[in-house]
Formats: structure tokens, sequence, C-alpha cells
């Protein structure tokens, strides 16, 4: 009998077989990642790829944004009404609402970057695809009026600065800093 016989009879018949010493090392935990898609404040989607442990940190701070969220609105819309700049304009509040946020995994986190790109692409696609039809379909933006214009800046101004006052609102209860897009 070779010595490599020996050994591995040896090996049996003590009970040990590889696939036993190889189950009873610890297995290294492959990385996992999630794709996370954020809808802000404004409700614009963002996505992230992240680990399980931002995702957990990312759900406590959205919680904690919703807990606070309404009685920061409620301070902001009498704040608004106030003020003498703002007080002859609607407070936009229809323009606002939680952060929300929605996870797919876990993947590995090349996949996960990869699913990311292949939903950024998509959307951009369907934005060129809508305006190509629209183009062959002879819709054309319409050139607004000046008057029309400064309505839509004031509006937007309005919505700028309602929203800075609602972040600020909300980072004074919770004693944190929120973020204005995305994470």
């Amino acid at each position: 009998m070779s010595f490599k016989n020996c050994v591995y009879a040896m090996i049996l018949a003590c009970g040990f077989s590889a696939r036993a010493q190889m189950e009873a090392m610890p297995q290294p935990k492959l990385a996992s990642a999630y794709l996370v898609k954020i809808t802000d404040m404004v409700k614009e989607d963002s996505y992230e790829v992240m680990s399980g442990e931002e995702v957990k940190a990312l759900q406590k701070a959205i919680s904690d944004e919703t807990r606070v969220f309404n009685a920061a609105m409620l301070a902001v819309k009498k704040a608004w009404s106030e003020d003498e700049l703002t007080k002859g304009t609607a407070f936009p509040a229809a323009a606002f609402s939680v952060r929300k946020m929605q996870q797919q995994g876990p993947f590995s986190p090349d996949q996960a970057a990869k699913k990311k790109d292949l939903i950024l692409e998509r959307e951009s696609t369907a934005q060129d695809r809508k305006r190509e039809q629209d183009k062959k379909n002879g819709v054309k933006a319409k050139t607004p009026s000046a008057k029309e214009l400064e309505k839509d800046a004031k509006r937007d101004t309005a919505r700028q600065n309602a929203q800075d006052q609602l972040l600020a609102k909300i980072a004074e209860l919770l004693k944190r800093d929120v973020p204005k897009k995305g994470l």
C-alpha cells in the first residue's frame, strides 16, 4: 500500500472526511448589495446600491422623518400664512411628501450595479421615445408668454422656499441634517 493510500485509509478510519472538515470550517459571508429606489420629498426618484447595514440605517432615518413630517408641515404652513411676504400665496403642500424607499435584493454588488444601470437606461430610453413620439405627432412645445414665465418662476420660488423651510423644521425636530435630494 502506498503512503497516500495509507493516509487516506487512516483519515476514513478516524471518521474524518475531507467534506466534513470543509463543512466544519466557517464559511466567509458573501457581501450582498441591495438596489434601493429613493423617492425624495419633491417626488423625484433616485437609485442607489447599498449594503444591508446602509439599508437599515436609511429605513430608520425615513421612519424618523415620517414620524415628525406632519408636525413640521403644520408648523411651516402656520409660519407661511403669518409671514408678510408669503401671506398672499397658497402654501404648496401637495408638492411635498415623506421620503420613501423600495429595496430590491439581495444581489451581488456587481449584479446590483448592473440592475441600476439597466433601470437608468430604460428611463432614459422612455424619455427619448416620448420626445420622438411627440415630435412625430406634431406636438410642439408652446412658447410661454412673459406673464406665464413670471408666474411659473414665482411658483417655483415659493415651492423652493417652502421646501427649505420644511427641511429646516424637520431637521430641527430630529436634531440632525435631512438630505434635500436622494440620500
